[in-house]
């Protein structure tokens, strides 16, 4: 329910130290002049906010700070250090291990407790010589050496740490997938430079399932538990993902129970984890059955290893192309880890799909013939690379056996029952998905106590919503919504008879805009963002003007939601609703100028300093 606030106080304290950040980037990379950007130009997402940085030379560099409000830092002190911490090594190590893949330079960064760290070319040579004695000495000493980076004698004031990276080379994939994705010559190429990107990593084998680590010492050690977006996200609304910072895996069925686990606790403690006893019972059943089934998924002679550095945010929006789609530069490394062989799975989005996206038979057949293109080249580029082929020929065998729908489901909270229900189950029962009684049996052995669960969920869920909604009664545009969404003067007569039945259903319509359009749309999950916000501004345009200026400010964030989604359909959707709410605001007479999100940003900083 804060996010939009917290967002909005993180950036303002951004603005207003912007003198002390300038200065400390221009030392930082010993240049003349720097200066920081308007904020209507920042690039944020989900869980960092990126601000191009103009420097003397007419080269931008963009400083990359994480948002602590989304990753746990609240709960779980400390969350923000180790994403930082994590995202540099697997900079750093990549650099130094796999130099063809195309990722942006590190120039700089800087740790929570102030101490900062340049790259080599960017530091006086008589810093430059003492680091790297240091670092020879600690190598005859054998004892862990301190990363390339220079240790500096700049600190810096921003809080949660950050990153100065070069800019990208190339346009993101996203902007031209929808014109080239059904041309084959456009897909080879693009299928090559995947297929070249994953055979580096795979070049360097690593002994367990984790993360890199900055260690406080300076050093890059596999160290850290296999941090991804969703151990933070959920731990963000107080759910304890129970995996401990210091846990790595050996083997692969530890790491895989452990990740059924998280979202057992998911459901054990948020607070709308099922919407009624049927659905409860169907997450239960689904849990209990992948535990039950996951043997018939990993290949023996992969249960220890090897385990290979992976980047697992690979799609549209981290891939940056030239005009015919040769990869240029991929971003994003916060969530890279090491995985087993048989988890490096091909791209879900091939034909533009969310993984839990396929419907039926044709979607499936659709993917895979797009798929087969994907491991034929692939096959090449290993022969080519390795002369042998080992990993095309795993990444067939994981499609043919269901392995891919399983890893996900596993991996995925948000499409674990879809996945099941739709192409893991039916591998072993073509009835089972459609029956009733399955999931009436098989929940009962999900653990003790799985019935008196479910109906604490349903209590839980039902305090969850009286709070928000008592909170939303508080909103100037409650009352006349309310009587857009049913209880109009038309119905005024009805209200004795019907308005008591009415009233919770059309509360909870309520409580679901607010949480879609108010708050962005937290609490069903920013992956569907671009679709919730089509769907709602296609069908709920007739709301008042205060409402409309409530959403004014998430208009941008709805934007930013749409192209979160790894489905370029969803993000095309999401995108003409943002329009959509463009539109509404600019027929508003009410509404005056306030027709971008520029000048409504710049408004409402305004207002908040009278």
């Amino acid at each position: 329910m804060r996010y939009p606030a917290l967002r909005e106080e993180f950036l303002t304290s951004i603005e207003a130290n912007k003198a002390a950040i300038e200065e400390m980037i221009r030392l930082q990379l010993g240049v003349r002049s720097c200066r920081l950007s308007v904020r209507e130009v920042w690039r944020s997402g989900s869980f960092n906010v990126a601000i191009p940085i103009r420097l003397s030379k007419m080269r931008t560099v963009f400083l990359r700070l994480p948002f602590p409000y989304r990753i746990g830092e609240d709960q779980c002190p400390g969350n923000a250090e180790e994403k930082l911490r994590t995202e540099i090594a697997a900079y750093l190590w990549l650099q130094e291990h796999c130099p063809d893949v195309p990722i942006p330079v590190l120039h700089a960064f800087g740790l929570p407790d102030g101490s900062t760290f340049t790259h080599p070319s960017n530091t006086p040579f008589w810093e430059r010589s003492w680091w790297n004695i240091k670092r020879l000495i600690f190598s005859l000493l054998a004892r862990p050496v301190p990363v390339r980076h220079v240790r500096r004698s700049i600190r810096h004031s921003l809080g949660p740490g950050f990153l100065l990276i070069s800019e990208a080379r190339g346009k993101r994939l996203s902007m031209t997938w929808p014109e080239h994705c059904h041309d084959k010559a456009y897909r080879e190429r693009l299928f090559h430079g995947l297929a070249r990107i994953s055979l580096s990593l795979n070049t360097t084998p690593l002994p367990r399932i984790g993360s890199l680590l900055l260690r406080t010492d300076g050093s890059i050690a596999l160290c850290n538990r296999p941090l991804s977006l969703y151990f933070q996200m959920l731990e963000n609304e107080g759910i304890p993902s129970g995996v401990p910072r210091h846990r790595t895996y050996a083997e692969v069925e530890s790491y895989l129970s452990d990740l059924l686990s998280l979202q057992d606790n998911k459901i054990r403690n948020q607070p709308n984890a099922a919407h009624c006893q049927e659905d409860g019972r169907m997450q239960l059943a689904a849990l209990t059955a992948l535990r039950a089934t996951m043997h018939h998924f990993i290949r023996p002679e992969f249960r220890d290893g090897p385990f290979f550095f992976t980047l697992t945010d690979l799609h549209q929006q981290n891939i940056f192309v030239d005009e015919d789609w040769n990869i240029q530069t991929v971003i994003d490394m916060e969530w890279a880890h090491t995985m087993p062989l048989e988890m490096q799975l091909p791209p879900y989005w091939l034909t533009s799909r969310p993984v839990d996206g396929f419907q039926d038979r044709d979607a499936v057949a659709e993917y895979e013939a797009v798929l087969e293109e994907y491991i034929a080249i692939y096959e090449a580029e290993e022969r080519r690379c390795n002369g042998s082929v080992v990993q095309a020929s795993v990444q067939r065998d994981v499609w043919q056996r269901g392995s891919f729908w399983y890893f996900h489901a596993v991996s995925v909270p948000k499409g674990m029952y879809t996945l099941f229900n739709r192409h893991i189950q039916p591998l072993f029962n073509q009835d089972h998905p459609g029956l009733k009684v399955f999931d009436d049996v098989f929940y009962w052995y999900w653990g003790f106590g799985a019935q008196d669960l479910i109906d604490n969920k349903l209590r839980d869920k039902e305090d969850y919503i009286a709070r928000h909604i008592s909170k939303m009664k508080s909103k100037p545009w409650f009352s006349l919504a309310f009587n857009i969404m049913g209880k109009g003067d038309q119905k005024k007569k009805h209200r004795k008879d019907a308005g008591s039945a009415q009233e919770p259903q059309m509360e909870q319509q309520l409580w679901e805009i607010n949480e879609v359009i108010i708050n962005g749309n937290y609490t069903l999950g920013e992956a569907e963002g671009g679709q919730v916000y089509y769907n709602l501004f296609t069908r709920r345009q007739d709301l008042p003007t205060s409402f409309w200026r409530d959403a004014l400010e998430q208009r941008a964030h709805a934007e930013r939601l749409a192209q979160s989604s790894g489905n370029i359909a969803q993000q095309a959707r999401g995108a003409s609703g943002a329009q959509l709410l463009s539109q509404q605001i600019a027929r508003d007479p009410n509404m005056g100028l306030l027709n971008s999100s520029a000048e409504a940003s710049q408004n409402a900083r305004k207002k908040k300093k009278k």
